[in-house]
């Protein structure tokens, strides 16, 4: 016989009833544990154990209420992993020694189900698509606009799928499942979180995903499409610390390293790009993000940079230095600057290209 634990008061059965509270039930079986004790934990740093169960055969079952729909932790023994809960009943199936949680049964199943369903019906068919067009436009390098137009679609496919994830949001507004996905779709993109923020109901905003959904955003309000650029303080070849504060007509930051394999690549388009560009007065500026002076004032010899080419004073280490103020955790990563204001992020190669001539034609 299982037997249940509750801490949480179990009540009759009838959905989330009161503001603040919400019903389920949760059933799972286990591959790899047969006995043992089953603890549902809140995700904050308190950790508050909210139901417990004992394991008998390989199962165990949780029922009541929790304070919201939302992300809790799991723990069989000494074991965790996250889950997103629902109101309503549950059933996942654990296996612990692959650590993996499957869910057979609920609506956070079935709100995935459905969002299988619309990436396989309005994103993998553009996916196919844009994927077999780009494969060929490569083997006919002779027809350069039509890879141009190729590669910047192919490059462009994670916007297509934030397309499908963001309309997915906009009909189904009032589900926790909704606010999980908006979470792993922000991409340090400030714009799109704000856009998925607002299409979400006020009910899913005010509970703890959707804060967080929104606190998130806020950590790269810096980095909004418009806002002005903060001076930069940067290393010179010539060992000397130097801010660069004025930006007039159109930039382009690239941040890079010598040990970026992808930076040497984008360094060769930039460089393939800069003299079609500058002779309109777009200027350039590399930062790289070495740790190591040596090893940077190597690579600007290998680079032959026909720019402005400066360190970031801390290399590479997070929440110092540019990385601090642009929030960017991998590169190469590129800011295209207009008068001083940020008018596109991590454009890459022919994207860059396409954008800089826009702007251009403003």
């Amino acid at each position: 016989m299982i037997r249940y634990g509750v801490i949480l008061g179990i009540l009759f059965w009838a959905g989330c009833t009161a503001p603040g509270t919400c019903r389920m039930e949760l059933m799972a079986e286990i591959k790899g544990c047969k006995y043992g004790t089953a603890l549902l934990i809140s995700a904050d740093s308190a950790r508050n154990v909210l139901f417990s169960s004992e394991i008998d055969d390989g199962k165990f079952s949780l029922k009541g209420d929790l304070p919201e729909p939302g992300e809790y932790i799991l723990k069989i023994n000494h074991w965790e992993h996250p889950l997103l809960l629902d109101e309503g009943k549950t059933k996942v199936v654990i296996d612990i020694i692959n650590e993996r949680v499957n869910l057979t049964e609920g609506k956070v199943r079935e709100m995935n189900l459905l969002l299988e369903k619309w990436m396989e019906e309005k994103y993998k068919p553009e996916e196919e698509r844009i994927g077999r067009e780009y494969r060929e436009a490569r083997k006919h390098p002779e027809d350069k606009v039509n890879l141009d137009e190729k590669t910047i679609e192919y490059f462009g496919l994670e916007r297509v799928k934030y397309g499908v994830v963001r309309d997915f949001i906009q009909a189904y507004p009032d589900c926790i499942f909704s606010v999980y996905q908006a979470l792993g779709m922000l991409n340090r993109d400030y714009e799109r979180g704000m856009e998925m923020y607002a299409l979400l109901s006020p009910e899913m905003q005010q509970l703890t995903l959707g804060k967080r959904l929104y606190a998130e955003t806020q950590v790269f309000a810096g980095l909004a499409l418009g806002r002005e650029v903060s001076p930069i303080e940067v290393e010179t070849e010539e060992g000397k610390t130097e801010v660069i504060e004025r930006f007039p007509g159109i930039w382009v930051l690239d941040f890079w390293a010598s040990w970026c394999a992808p930076c040497r690549e984008e360094m060769a388009y930039l460089k393939e790009m800069y003299p079609e560009v500058h002779k309109f007065g777009v200027n350039m500026i590399s930062i790289s993000m070495d740790d190591k002076v040596e090893a940077w004032k190597k690579a600007c010899v290998e680079e032959q940079i026909p720019w402005k080419s400066v360190r970031n004073i801390y290399g590479f280490k997070n929440g110092k230095g540019v990385r601090e103020q642009f929030k960017f955790n991998s590169i190469p990563y590129i800011l295209l600057i207009k008068d001083g204001r940020i008018v596109a992020r991590n454009l890459r190669n022919w994207q860059l290209k396409k954008k800089i001539m826009e702007l251009l034609q403003e």
